[in-house]
């Protein structure tokens, strides 16, 4: 049986690797409920695809118990990439919109970097006399 030349194509421009990261998520004086973590993961699961390999994703809940501070609920997240560190740091009054805002802000960063590695190599590409 011959497969079709689209299918041996699309195959192979396809990303098929799987994702892999290493999560490290604790809490600063809060315990984070696993619905939490099911929802972060889920939302950085789109940043890691531009990563390398069981690159290092450290995140910190944190609730401020300051009274003044309306945006009280505070994630801090660091990624450990190859050559560099990206370190994200938002605060909100909710720790969903909390995410939202942090993976977007990640994913800036990423993108970024991303950017930088694969521009790298080119950089220092001899020009043959010219």
């Amino acid at each position: 049986m011959t497969v079709p030349r689209y299918a041996q194509t699309r195959s192979r421009f396809h990303d098929t690797r799987e994702a892999t990261m290493l999560l490290q998520v604790k809490g600063k004086n809060i315990d984070v409920a696993q619905s939490l973590h099911d929802y972060l993961e889920r939302k950085l699961s789109t940043i890691d695809r531009r990563l390398p390999d069981e690159t290092q994703i450290d995140v910190v809940f944190s609730n401020e118990k300051n009274p003044s501070i309306s945006a009280h609920d505070v994630i801090e997240a660091t990624i450990y990439a190859k050559g560099t560190t990206l370190h994200a740091t938002e605060a909100t009054d909710d720790f969903r919109t909390t995410i939202d805002r942090l993976t977007e802000t990640l994913e800036r960063q990423v993108a970024k970097y991303a950017e930088k590695r694969k521009l790298e190599p080119r950089r220092h590409a001899p020009h043959n006399g010219v």
